[in-house]
């Protein structure tokens, strides 16, 4: 995997320290995220997203996705934004190889999602207010090459104040997947490529 080394995290600066601070919160379940959450959703998972924070910081990418993998795709969107930010830090996803186009795709959906978390309850170290919708989803569709389709997905992203409404315009244009497709799809490649999730090596 030594292709995607990466001090960036996938688009933009990342603050090391305040990312690992920010998920560190974020396992300990103070985030309530998510449209359409409540109270039981939050609680359901606090342990496993608990459990896959101190796997990642111990290097075992690939346990921490395969114990956040489920929750994620059943819904849980304290679980989609651990994903997102893990793979701002040192995780790969799984299936990715060094076309890049596979990272890409990966970043391009869980960037997306994560956008639907309510303002301001992002993990620290990532860009506040969400803005790393705003960058990370445009480069994602310039690296997949999206077409004209693409470029209005992206240009919601970088103005339109709702990410939601940026989200459907997405599925609608078949420009970004439901989270069920993207599901089947991830699961299918890492089934061909036989690639599980992994960690870069430390900087």
């Amino acid at each position: 995997m030594g292709g995607f080394a990466r001090s960036q995290g996938c688009f933009g600066p990342v603050d090391y320290l305040g990312l690992l601070l920010g998920l560190l919160s974020l396992l300990i379940g103070l985030l309530f995220m998510g449209t359409g959450s409540s109270a039981a959703d939050v609680k359901f998972g606090e342990a496993e997203i608990k459990r896959a924070g101190e796997l990642l910081a111990r290097g075992d990418c690939n346990t921490a996705w395969n114990i956040a993998w489920p929750l994620a795709k059943g819904g849980n969107q304290e679980a989609r934004n651990f994903l997102y930010a893990s793979i701002n830090g040192r995780m790969l996803p799984p299936g990715v190889t060094k076309d890049h186009i596979s990272y890409y795709r990966h970043v391009l959906v869980l960037a997306a999602y994560a956008a639907l978390s309510l303002p301001g309850q992002v993990p620290r170290g990532m860009s506040p207010g969400r803005r790393f919708a705003r960058i990370d989803v445009p480069a994602a569709i310039n690296g997949l090459k999206l077409g004209s389709d693409g470029e209005r997905v992206a240009e919601c992203y970088r103005r339109d104040p709702s990410f939601k409404s940026c989200l459907d315009l997405g599925v609608s244009l078949g420009v970004i997947p439901t989270f069920s497709a993207y599901a089947k799809e991830t699961e299918r490649r890492q089934t061909e490529t036989g690639v599980a999730a992994d960690c870069l090596p430390p900087n």
